[in-house]
């Protein structure tokens, strides 16, 4: 019974077990494998169908990501008896921006959802790794078989799985001319976070969305390490290595493209 209650209270006895403790290793692996085998076999299963049914899955994947996040705030407001925590968890964060984007992908149409589930497909998978492998934060406060870091290892596993089918089942296309909207999408999340960490840091609650002001532990401590944390340089370094990313996934996209292209004209010359 005493498990039970503080496994979802902030008031525990157990100890962390740790950052790459066993313990953590084994639960975030187990997670991402069933994550996997998912993708894969739900891929598989619609390899047929038309695309109406192959969006069933995505449709689902964005009402479980939004409905485990939904839990998490919910029981987040019960321990704090506030709803002024809600500030703090805003989906302004890189692995917490498919709480907007999937539902986007999942009910939108036209070149906005196609946007969409390419940039899910971009981003989904590196915050699923990002977030509960390198999850430096969450796993030093709690233990493992906790609230908090199983349901963010369920929200950030959805995501990578989401990521994943969508690749594996066709459905994300990088087409050229969806580029440009994918760019911005991540603009406006960036620009967003920028001003809520202003406010943040007046009115006394998160302030380093999109960690735009520190890395907090993540990679970019190497940039923070080169301009400083909260500098101009160290922010517009932030946000260029987020675009760069997706460039990445851009050139790589448009190579492939082009050798299909080739290959094509080399058979009908054959």
């Amino acid at each position: 019974m005493n498990f039970v209650k503080e496994f979802f209270s902030w008031n525990f006895t157990r100890l962390p077990e740790g950052l790459f403790s066993w313990q953590h290793l084994l639960m975030v692996t187990t997670v991402f494998f069933i994550a996997v085998f998912l993708a894969v076999r739900l891929s598989r299963k619609t390899a047929g169908a038309d695309r109406a049914a192959k969006m069933k899955v995505v449709i689902i994947a964005a009402i479980v990501l939004d409905g485990l996040e939904l839990i998490k705030l919910v029981n987040y407001c019960i321990l704090t008896n506030s709803f002024r925590i809600l500030l703090n968890y805003l989906p302004l964060f890189l692995c917490s921006i498919p709480l907007i984007v999937l539902p986007i992908a999942a009910f939108a149409k036209g070149r906005l959802q196609q946007a969409s589930l390419d940039f899910v497909m971009m981003f989904g998978l590196l915050g699923a790794v990002l977030g509960t492998y390198l999850a430096g934060n969450i796993y030093s406060i709690f233990p493992v078989l906790h609230f908090d870091p199983m349901i963010s290892l369920a929200t950030h596993m959805t995501s990578g799985f989401s990521a994943l089918y969508i690749g594996l089942s066709g459905l994300g296309t990088m087409e050229k001319k969806n580029r440009g909207i994918g760019v911005l999408i991540l603009g406006v999340f960036m620009a967003l976070a920028f001003v809520i960490d202003q406010i943040g840091k007046v009115a006394q609650f998160q302030d380093n969305y999109m960690f735009l002001s520190r890395a907090d532990g993540t990679p970019f401590m190497i940039l923070e390490n080169i301009f400083g944390s909260g500098t101009a340089l160290y922010s517009i370094s932030v946000a260029l290595t987020m675009w760069a990313y997706m460039g990445a996934f851009y050139l790589v996209a448009e190579l492939l493209a082009r050798r299909h292209a080739g290959a094509h004209r080399a058979t009908r010359r054959a």
